[in-house]
């Protein structure tokens, strides 16, 4: 297979370099963890929203083909949502459903838990046969309308006291501006039988550039409690997730950090940067998650030295938080620094999907390269000079796929501008480096 380039930051010597310093930044969630925090890497804080406010949230983005998923989330960890398929016809027993119809049903093992890992799989989704690409859990493909069709009875329990009947009847896939899906909801009884239409873009709604539209069972309101999806890298929110206590691995609520779908996270242990030499960027959207931080039995919370970084393929931005502080219930509050790398240029990262950073830059004592490759390279040729031709550094190293670090010593080095040359596969790139004692 041929192996792919280092793609890396134009030199552009007119251009001042950009400094990379630690910036300390807090989130809110509020008392008892009230409150969603959509958080920006570069501009902080973009919206903060009740998280009780929903109860059952559709997927936004155009669903089509193989990589369709056509995700229906619950509000799981806020509001106790329940979600259990009754494996009934809806077009048969939805109107004069009963109570012998549940049982058996609803037991615990039963319920329908969407997953930590991606957004891409709600609770209605769980129940889908992995051996059939045209199941989506709560409907299928239909090769003739080519949009999605349902004929499910779904039991949606709010805790103990209320329970809804709900039948996702289409998921209007074309045109792009008749996106839709379709829900008739009632209350188990029978009462406030509604079908909702939920249009991706119709007035007074317009969710196009959203990952979900969320739905109020009691009131049947539709929200819309995102900013852009181009405005957040991370959410700071309460979820399931499995946790071990006392031995036991259980399911639980958690407090913690969910990803954007378009950004990949790489943990490195010990707040430094990458020795790992494979170290892999990961889509999981629960990588931050939860378990960097630790409640002793008495405040303050224990913070692991874990420095994340972040690359967002959206705007191909490279940034790095390490958390320092978390207030648990009382306020909700998550303390962090973070530190913007860079970016790839947006011609480069059309031909390849790898990067190379300096970090920090300006840099003192010390410069770590950061290569991020997606397949292994043979051999690349890494040399520094100055800018009167002297070289300070040359080495010859080959590459693991995912995130290579390459550790250089500086304090030596006289203050100014250097050039990085990175040769590989005969291709040359440069990038400038700043020193500064």
């Amino acid at each position: 297979m041929k192996k792919r380039l280092l793609s890396i930051l134009s030199l552009l010597i007119s251009q001042v370099a950009i400094a990379q310093t630690w910036v300390f930044d807090s989130v809110s969630t509020g008392a008892s963890y009230a409150n969603d925090v959509y958080y920006s890497m570069s501009n902080g804080t973009t919206k903060t929203v009740a998280n009780n406010n929903w109860h059952i949230a559709f997927q936004m983005a155009p669903q089509f083909g193989p990589s369709a998923s056509a995700s229906i989330l619950a509000n799981h960890a806020v509001n106790n949502v329940q979600v259990f398929s009754l494996n009934l016809s809806a077009a048969a027993k939805f109107a004069n459903l009963s109570a012998s119809d549940t049982i058996g049903k609803t037991n615990p093992e039963r319920e329908l838990l969407g997953s930590n890992k991606t957004w891409n799989v709600g609770a209605f989704n769980k129940n889908k046969n992995p051996s059939n690409l045209f199941d989506y859990g709560w409907g299928k493909y239909n090769q003739t309308t080519n949009n999605l069709s349902g004929d499910s009875i779904y039991l949606v329990k709010i805790g103990n006291t209320t329970a809804y009947k709900i039948w996702v009847q289409e998921y209007i896939s074309h045109p792009a501006d008749s996106i839709s899906w379709k829900v008739r909801i009632a209350t188990f009884s029978g009462n406030s039988d509604t079908t909702l239409i939920i249009p991706r873009n119709k007035a007074p709604f317009n969710f196009t550039d959203r990952l979900f539209a969320y739905v109020n069972l009691g009131t049947y309101a539709i929200l819309d409690r995102e900013p852009s999806r181009s405005n957040w890298d991370l959410l700071f929110t309460r979820y399931k997730d499995t946790a071990t206590q006392m031995g036991l691995t259980l399911t639980m609520n958690v407090s913690g950090v969910l990803q954007h779908p378009n950004v990949s996270v790489a943990k490195v242990p010990g707040a430094g940067m990458p020795s790992s030499s494979s170290l892999s960027y990961l889509d999981s959207i629960n990588t931050i998650g939860y378990d960097w931080k630790y409640f002793p039995g008495s405040y303050p919370f224990l913070i692991m030295d874990n420095n994340y970084f972040l690359k967002n393929k959206n705007n191909n931005t490279y940034s790095v938080i390490q958390f320092t502080a978390f207030g648990g219930s009382i306020n909700g509050v998550y303390t962090f620094k973070k530190q913007n790398l860079g970016a790839t240029s947006i011609e480069q990262n059309t031909k390849s999907k790898n990067t190379i950073l300096s970090y920090p830059n300006p840099a003192h004592q010390s410069l770590s390269l950061l290569l991020d490759v997606d397949y292994p390279v043979a051999q690349a040729q890494l040399s520094i000079t100055s800018l009167t031709g002297a070289v300070v550094y040359q080495a010859h190293t080959s590459l693991d796929a995912g995130l290579n670090t390459i550790s250089i010593t500086t304090a030596d080095w006289a203050n100014g501008i250097y050039l990085l040359q990175t040769k590989i596969n005969e291709e040359i790139q440069q990038q400038k480096i700043l020193i500064q004692h």
